[in-house]
């Protein structure tokens, strides 16, 4: 009993020691900070140091480049200087056809295309593009004459030698759909100049080339005469189909750079109807203004 008495008071006064050679710690961590419970005593703060504080904000959302569209070249304005050859691909008539003698450098036409679809294929460098526009072909002769309506063939009347003919020209006006496949090749300086540019269309740094088709529906034909008798002017006006084609078709090639361009169009239809006129095959060509 004694020995029992002795070995109890030895482990209390064992445990009464290290209780305070080592004291009692609860830690508690709440966010970033942690707190210290030593002995039922008193409470301490530590600032936890291992998590650091995150001073910038990284915007992670990344600059979206913006990706040029396919955009064909086709909608806008073109001038254009009118001619025809014969079946044979010549520019001098046969001796039969010298009444349609043209004075082409005065043969000036007008393109007004207001409507485009383009259908982009690859990186959009490479695509079909199509549309509608208005085609104004005008065709002034040099010899003295009249066309005359509802002739078939096609005839015509030399001018009174009273009068003094400034101009005489034949108009056709086609409403014409084009099937166009364009590549198109960026021409870049360098990189800065890419960087302070959105798009690759602009100022003028695109450089394409296009070719393909077209067809058309004739609106009206019409013919106009300037002239002058007795010291008056005169100008007539007669809307006729003269036997001009119904329908055309041809062949069309552009090239360019940006929004300023050269082209070329070759009817594989010809300007007058099966037998109903000269056998005459219309070409233009000239600058181009696209949007």
């Amino acid at each position: 009993m004694k020995t029992l008495t002795t070995f109890i008071i030895a482990i209390i006064l064992t445990s009464n020691l290290f209780a305070q050679t080592k004291k009692d710690t609860v830690r508690i961590n709440l966010g970033k900070t942690e707190i210290l419970i030593l002995n039922d005593e008193e409470m301490v703060t530590i600032p936890d140091t291992s998590k650091k504080e995150i001073s910038e904000v990284v915007d992670t959302t990344k600059s979206k480049k913006k990706i040029r569209k396919y955009n064909g070249h086709w909608d806008g304005t073109a001038l254009l200087i009118n001619n025809y050859m014969t079946k044979s691909g010549s520019f001098k008539l046969d001796v039969a056809d010298n009444f349609m003698e043209l004075n082409a450098s005065k043969s000036i036409g007008l393109q007004v295309n207001f409507m485009e679809f383009n259908i982009p294929i690859i990186k959009n460098n490479f695509g079909f593009t199509t549309g509608m526009g208005l085609q104004i072909n005008s065709y002034r002769l040099n010899n003295n004459i009249v066309l005359q309506q509802d002739s078939t063939p096609l005839t015509f009347v030399n001018t009174p030698t009273d009068i003094k003919v400034k101009k005489y020209e034949l108009s056709t006006y086609y409403l014409t759909i084009p099937l166009m496949f364009e590549v198109q090749k960026r021409i870049r300086k360098s990189d800065d100049d890419v960087a302070k540019i959105e798009t690759d269309d602009d100022d003028g740094s695109m450089l394409y080339f296009a070719f393909g088709g077209y067809g058309g529906v004739r609106i009206v034909s019409q013919t106009k005469q300037v002239y002058e008798k007795n010291g008056s002017r005169y100008k007539i006006k007669v809307n006729d189909d003269f036997n001009t084609s119904f329908l055309e078709y041809g062949l069309i090639a552009k090239i360019g750079i940006g929004d300023l361009g050269l082209f070329i169009n070759y009817n594989l239809s010809p300007l007058f109807a099966d037998k109903k006129g000269p056998e005459l095959y219309p070409i233009s060509g000239g600058i181009c203004f696209t949007l």
